[in-house]
Order: structure tokens, then sequence, then C-alpha cells
């Protein structure tokens, strides 16, 4: 498969990692999974542990969401797609 162009979006505590409020990523596997790796990879063990539960068991942290061209987006498998709009951003909870 062909890599594909995304623009990716970060809110607030998010982009106290990747100091920057969002970015175009080539990714290789387009699949949340594929990009939540390659972003692991680009910010390293403070993003991994965002986005994955301790242990590396591939389980996702609930607490952080994907949104995928205003969709919510739960499964690692989703497939994107070329020019797809994603964001990635923490549960917020009120009270």
């Amino acid at each position: 498969m062909s890599p594909i162009t995304l623009l990716v979006e970060y809110i607030p505590i998010i982009t106290d990692i990747t100091k920057v409020k969002s970015e175009k990523i080539i990714l290789n596997d387009p699949t949340i999974k594929g990009l939540l790796d390659q972003l692991c990879d680009k910010y390293g063990k403070e993003m991994f542990d965002l986005f994955w539960q301790k242990g590396r068991t591939c389980q996702r942290n609930k607490f952080v969401l994907t949104i995928v061209n205003g969709d919510l987006v739960h499964k690692t498998e989703h497939q994107l797609y070329e020019e797809d709009k994603i964001l990635i951003m923490p549960a917020l909870s009120g009270g």
C-alpha cells in the first residue's frame, strides 16, 4: 500500500509533547494503530505512555480520543485515507 498524507491536530496537554498544534504526517501503515505507533516513534516515551496502557499490550488508553473527520474512532485497525483530518485529544470530563 502506498503512503498517505494526513493532517493531525493536537490540543493542549498533547501539544506539550509535540510542541506544535498540527502537522502533516506521511503514514506508511494507514490505520489508527499505524498513526499512533509512528507518533510514538517520533515523540518518544512520553507519547507512548499517553497512548498505550502500561506493558505494551497494544491496549489503547481509553482516556485518549482519536477523531477522524469529525467522527470518534475506537478501533486501532480503522483504515485511514489520504487527506483525512485527525484530532487527538484527551477525554474530557466535567463536574
